[in-house]
């Protein structure tokens, strides 16, 4: 009897352990599947040149700000970045030049803002960033302090050896109770063109 009983234990035994390993073999696999989930979402929210935050996400995480800001959870502002004479820069010295300069603003405006904060490639030459708990006050202080980064550390090389120096204008709003991302975006998008329209290199509000 206690030869028997001994042979079923082993057997128990070994059952269970083939069904520990199973298990553990599918937990590997879904943690596997898992970090490449997560991986191929972090991919699939980034621009692939400047490393920023692509539109898709910034589409997605105005909505997430609106909502929040609705609850009465951390207001938040909206910066609109455009790259003045950015055309003329692609057709002057060339689209591999043009698109140093679109790393290089991105990595000023990284540079100058908080790890709270979203920046954003917009498209083509514009930039978005979402400024957490920030009044319009307070995000013209902000824009402007990157309009002067962008303009003191970013420059391209002319032809001819001298330098041409890179400037931004910027539109600012902030989120007003009830407000829809488009609405915000629009307010933003307004100032923007005002500060174009002013001459560039501006930062400005409506």
């Amino acid at each position: 009897m206690i030869t028997a009983y001994t042979k079923h234990e082993e057997s128990f035994g070994e059952d269970r352990l083939e069904v520990l390993c199973a298990v553990a073999e599918q937990i590997s696999v879904a943690l596997k599947n898992s970090t490449l989930y997560n991986q191929m979402r972090y991919l699939s929210m980034q621009d692939g040149l400047t490393h920023l935050y692509n539109r898709r996400f910034f589409d997605e995480q105005m909505e997430v700000e609106c909502e929040k800001a609705l609850e009465g959870r951390d207001g938040f502002a909206l910066l609109l970045v455009d790259i003045d004479f950015f055309k003329q820069i692609n057709d002057d010295l060339g689209h591999l030049v043009g698109d140093g300069v679109l790393k290089r603003v991105a990595q000023a405006l990284m540079k100058n803002t908080r790890q709270t904060d979203f920046v954003c490639r917009y498209g083509g030459e514009e930039f978005a960033i979402i400024l957490h708990r920030m009044d319009v006050e307070n995000a013209m202080i902000r824009a402007e302090r990157l309009r002067k980064a962008v303009e003191t550390d970013v420059e391209v090389k002319e032809a001819n050896g001298q330098s041409r120096t890179v400037t931004i204008s910027a539109g600012v709003a902030a989120y007003f109770h009830g407000a829809r991302p488009e609405e915000v975006i629009d307010i933003a998008d307004k100032g923007l063109y005002k500060a174009k329209e002013s001459g560039r290199n501006k930062v400005c509000a409506v």
